[in-house]
């Protein structure tokens, strides 16, 4: 028997972000849920570590539904807006072979390899997302400003960029790749992060070629 449990990205995403938020008796606005699921790549365990913080910080009740705003992420998460990771998911997708390396070198004593892995994944799947408005005519401008929940407006750039270097077969194949190449780490005996840190070279170089 085989399950596959896929990330939420898109609506999915910001579906997950309401129902964790009014377990801590709280109600985002739309662009605090934009904000917090750039910032938190889709790991529902940082979500849930930030609506936490959340509820402390504005002392939500049992009963209460209190409205969170952008700026309440900014005043509990240092991190909330530009993840640990953001760099090298940017560098993968937008094929900087010299930044992935340099940030490869900087988190390798910080971040496992799986969660490197995972942290591109969920941007190539955001990318796969977001390639079926390209497909279906949409500019990759166009298609990047109705994605819901909306992108961080500082992600815009790049992600448009990526859009442009990656088609959808591409995109399936490289989400492949990680899966089997997350699935490769956890065995016993394997190569462990050496391997993560050249298949995200080889990504990146292959996005420069586009």
């Amino acid at each position: 028997m085989a399950i596959v449990n896929y990330p939420a990205t898109g609506a999915a995403l910001a579906t997950v972000i309401g129902e964790l938020a009014a377990d801590y008796h709280l109600r985002l606005s739309r662009d605090a849920v934009a904000d917090l699921a750039n910032a938190s790549g889709g790991d529902r365990g940082i979500i849930r570590q930030e609506l936490f913080k959340l509820a402390l910080f504005v002392d939500a009740t049992p009963g209460s539904s209190v409205v969170i705003e952008v700026g309440d992420l900014g005043a509990v998460g240092a991190s909330i807006g530009e993840t640990d990771t953001t760099r090298l998911v940017n560098g993968v997708a937008g094929g900087n072979v010299a930044e992935v390396a340099a940030q490869l070198a900087d988190l390798g004593g910080v971040s496992t390899g799986i969660t490197l892995l995972r942290a591109v994944a969920r941007r190539f799947w955001l990318l796969l997302d977001l390639r079926g408005a390209v497909d279906g005519g949409l500019s990759a401008s166009r298609a990047v400003k109705m994605a819901r929940p909306p992108i961080f407006f500082k992600e815009e750039a790049a992600i448009i960029d990526q859009l442009t270097r990656w088609r959808s077969p591409v995109l399936r194949t490289a989400i492949a790749r990680l899966l089997d190449a997350e699935r490769d780490v956890k065995r016993s005996g394997s190569a462990g992060d050496v391997a993560v840190n050249q298949m995200l070279l080889q990504l990146a170089r292959q996005a420069a070629q586009r």
